[in-house]
């Protein structure tokens, strides 16, 4: 039994769903160190999204070689900020 209708639809579906844009995903990672480059480990580094820094987006915590990473987000643009005591507070976007 043919099916004279299914190519187009079939074609139509494949077309349909190349076309669509794909969301940029990316990963960020780094590395926390004081100004003698020494790590500073277990410290909270957060991840908000601008324009809306009320967003909550994420957060981690440094592992014992100040490393930290952050998993799949939409690229655009964030505020990374690391608050931990005895340092100041430091932004970056």
């Amino acid at each position: 039994m043919r099916h004279p209708r299914l190519i187009p639809v079939l074609l139509l579906i494949i077309i349909t769903s190349l076309a669509t844009p794909l969301q940029a995903q990316i990963v960020l990672k780094g590395k926390i160190t004081t100004e003698k480059n020494e790590p500073v480990a277990f410290a909270p580094v957060i991840l908000q999204q601008l324009p809306d820094t009320t967003r909550y987006t994420e957060g981690v915590i440094t592992d014992m070689a100040g490393n930290y990473r952050f998993g799949k987000h939409r690229a655009g643009r964030y505020l990374l900020s690391v608050r931990t005591i005895g340092y100041k507070t430091l932004y970056d976007t």
